[in-house]
């Protein structure tokens, strides 16, 4: 399930970072991927070039199932290359590393770009960590997205909670971030009848295993 941020596009002050807020309430009661995200295309004015996406996963092979993951594909097809992470992997996985994240805390994810492509980072408790750089030319960043990505039976119930999104343009200013359209997967396609994205108090919840009360396409405030 997916919420698009609701943003304005700006040929003279456009996008160059996105930063929000996840919480994951408690770890999964069962080992099956959960990977939670936030998104983003690499543009310039012209075309796009490809797009990344950062996030916590719950992970068989990792050390206490958790990991981090910056990664993304180019236009028409492939894997971008990165620089190399200072975090290990145990499964010497490019783009997914060791990252002990925990349950209860705000993990602040951030895509930001750097003086070749495009940082992702994540700040829990004061301390950020830099996951890696990913090669990708663009100046700004268009279709940001926060998302979960559940391979779990659609029965089993869970949820996360995204807040204070944020997005800074090429002049410095900063920008909240509080509408979003939402989207689920088809069951068509593979996904659930019973994912469901509300607005609480400030904050956009993402849940699994609960019945859908915001049909595709709505759109949310939870700033």
């Amino acid at each position: 399930m997916h919420a698009w941020w609701d943003l304005v596009a700006s040929a003279d002050d456009p996008v160059v970072a996105a930063s929000v807020d996840l919480l994951i309430p408690d770890v999964p009661a069962t080992s099956h991927l959960r990977f939670w995200a936030l998104q983003a295309s690499f543009s310039d004015q012209h075309s796009r070039h490809g797009a990344g996406h950062l996030g916590l996963q719950w992970i068989d092979g990792y050390p206490g199932s958790t990991a981090v993951n910056w990664g993304g594909y180019r236009d028409g097809g492939g894997e971008l290359e990165g620089s190399p992470s200072t975090l290990s992997s145990a499964r010497s996985n490019p783009n997914t590393r060791d990252f002990e994240w925990r349950p209860g805390h705000v993990h602040r994810l951030r895509i930001a770009r750097a003086s070749e492509g495009w940082q992702g980072s994540v700040v829990l408790e004061g301390t950020e960590t830099t996951v890696r750089t990913l090669l990708c030319p663009g100046d700004r960043l268009t279709s940001v997205v926060v998302w979960s990505e559940v391979f779990a039976p659609c029965q089993e119930s869970h949820a996360v909670r995204w807040s204070n999104a944020v997005v800074e343009r090429s002049s410095g200013r900063l920008e909240r971030v509080g509408g979003v359209r939402v989207s689920y997967q088809s069951v068509a396609d593979g996904g659930c009848s019973n994912t469901d994205q509300t607005a609480e108090s400030g904050v956009l919840v993402q849940r699994t295993g609960s019945p859908r009360l915001t049909p595709g396409g709505a759109s949310l405030l939870f700033d």
